[in-house]
């Protein structure tokens, strides 16, 4: 069932596919930022490669009996283009958090839109505190993903290319030795990433879990607290918490397989250039001198930042792997109760009847509703008395379309409430349920439910 179900979510997803739809969707409209990431990116990829020319000129020009003016020109360069590099990676950061919170605030809006649009009986399935892990949590993991993957994965990928252009450039054995190395490396955390991405896509599902027993139970705490069941509900934290703990540990140890991993490619790197310029300085080939070795072995060095971010952002991506497999699921989720087609709805008071209507909440289960017939003449009022559960609320419920029955109908004025737009027949009936909720707002804000239009006096004047 397991892998029917990563089967499936791999179908989902589409592969890359999805994640170009999520770029042309979110990020690409932010083109202006986009722009500005990509030139300070370039900017900053030239003053990595250069720095290290200049140190290597100095150690060359420092062993010389030569005027000492050139040093100090060398030594200012440096320090200018050090600073300037740092300058250019402030903005860089800045416009990326920018694109980032752009991006994942359409996303999140667009969430909350399609929660809302979707019926009770999705609702009734779903914990507020799962369904906010799931609109604030998995979009998150998508923040890192959203604001900097493809401008630093092409970044890095460049800074590489022109490292390993400029080591073939020193010596074609030096180059051949270090472009096996990056091969190899980017393979390895390749191949690793592949065991990492279900891991993290579980580790999602459970938080979501726990968030969403926490937000139900911090909902409940009155009747927790007076019905004694403080006990039942830390029983059920401690079990929550015990499933949680192996799954963490088996994704952490992805993550410590990645890193681990790593540093052991880098490592071998370093020796592989020590030894490749140990061999030509002894051998006498390729005219190396101190200046030059020192260049290879700081070219090699700074060869292991773009693969340790490239890596970095591979991590990134198995995260959103996880969040994009979940917030597609949610998306693709689609409300059982449509819009009807837009039938007239007249002004006024309004006939009502309920017309051989069977109603069950499960479908397998029991008739909350059974060939129910009734029927009310516009302005006349009815008042229903039965004990819980007989479907007194039921009712309100099905002339609001938030269930359809499964048979029979429901008609406004001869016309099937299914006929018409959901907002129109939602702005004809109203509601009133035996819970309190308090908005956040104004007193206005709550007797209106956000409404501007209605005038002060129409409030003033409510019984």
């Amino acid at each position: 069932m397991s892998g029917e179900r990563d089967k499936a979510s791999n179908k989902t997803t589409g592969g890359w596919a999805v994640y170009r739809d999520m770029f042309v969707r979110y990020v690409f409209p932010q083109k202006g930022l986009l722009v500005w990431l990509s030139v300070l990116l370039l900017l900053s990829i030239g003053l990595q490669l250069i720095n290290p020319q200049i140190i290597r000129y100095f150690i060359d020009a420092a062993q010389g009996q030569g005027a000492l003016d050139p040093l100090y020109y060398a030594a200012g360069f440096f320090i200018l283009f050090s600073l300037l590099q740092q300058g250019v990676s402030v903005a860089a950061a800045y416009f990326s958090e920018n694109l980032g919170w752009a991006t994942t605030n359409k996303l999140r809006a667009e969430l909350a839109e399609h929660c809302l649009s979707l019926d009770m009986s999705f609702h009734k399935t779903q914990t507020s505190g799962s369904l906010i892990e799931r609109v604030d949590g998995d979009v998150n993991a998508l923040a890192n993903f959203f604001s900097s993957f493809i401008i630093h994965l092409v970044g890095n990928v460049l800074l590489m290319i022109g490292i390993l252009a400029l080591l073939f450039r020193e010596n074609i054995w030096i180059g051949l030795a270090m472009s096996s190395f990056v091969v190899i490396a980017v393979f390895v955390i390749q191949w690793i990433r592949g065991f990492s991405v279900p891991m993290w896509k579980r580790w999602r599902e459970v938080n979501a879990d726990f968030y969403g027993f926490i937000g139900e139970h911090l909902e409940g705490t009155e009747d927790t607290r007076a019905n004694g069941a403080a006990g039942y509900v830390m029983e059920r934290y401690y079990g929550f918490v015990r499933r949680m703990l192996p799954i963490r540990l088996r994704a952490f140890l992805a993550f410590a397989t990645m890193w681990s991993t790593t540093i052991l490619v880098f490592t071998l790197g370093n020796a592989a250039a020590f030894l490749v310029c140990a061999w030509l300085w002894k051998s006498g080939q390729g005219g190396l001198t101190i200046g030059s070795v020192y260049l290879v072995f700081y070219y090699t060095e700074q060869l292991a930042k773009p693969i340790e971010k490239i890596r970095t952002q591979l991590e990134d991506l198995q995260k959103a792997d996880a969040s994009l497999i979940r917030v597609r699921e949610l998306m693709a989720t689609k409300p059982k109760i449509q819009d009807g087609p837009g039938a007239a709805l007249p002004e006024g008071p309004l006939s009502v009847e309920f017309r051989d209507l069977e109603f069950a909440y499960d479908e397998e289960g029991r008739n909350t509703l059974h060939r129910l017939q009734l029927k009310l003449q516009p302005g006349q009022t009815l008042g229903l008395l039965g004990r819980t559960g007989s479907g007194k609320t039921t009712l309100a419920r099905l002339l609001l379309r938030f269930y359809d029955p499964q048979q029979g109908g429901i008609f406004l004025n001869g016309t099937d409430i299914r006929q018409f737009k959901l907002h129109q027949l939602r702005s004809k009936v109203a509601m009133v349920t035996q819970n309190i909720e308090i908005l956040e707002g104004t007193v206005r804000d709550n007797l209106t439910l956000f409404d501007s239009g209605i005038p002060d006096s129409r409030i003033s004047g409510a019984d």
